[in-house]
């Protein structure tokens, strides 16, 4: 069977423009066996930006998404944000 190799992004904010974290994000993860890797675009001037790529880290299949999940899950994910 071929792998597909397309890109999936989820903003997990909901929207581009918030920066409270939604955990649907964790779902996806989760159910996909797929990491998440916390990314950002620093505006530089006019014109150039710059991407920058956290380290991937995943959802193991077995974990509870209780409310104590989901929030420690979250807090993990902004701290990550905070050091790109």
């Amino acid at each position: 069977m071929a792998e597909n190799k397309q890109s999936f992004v989820i903003f997990p904010t909901g929207s581009r423009y918030s920066d409270k974290l939604k955990s649907g994000y964790l779902l996806v993860a989760k159910d996909s066996g797929k990491p998440i890797v916390p990314a950002k675009f620093e505006y530089k001037k006019w014109g150039h930006s710059e991407l920058i790529i956290g380290e991937p880290y995943h959802v193991s299949k077995t974990t509870k998404l209780n409310k104590k999940a989901r929030e420690i899950y979250n807090s993990n994910l902004e701290a990550k944000f905070a050091t790109l």
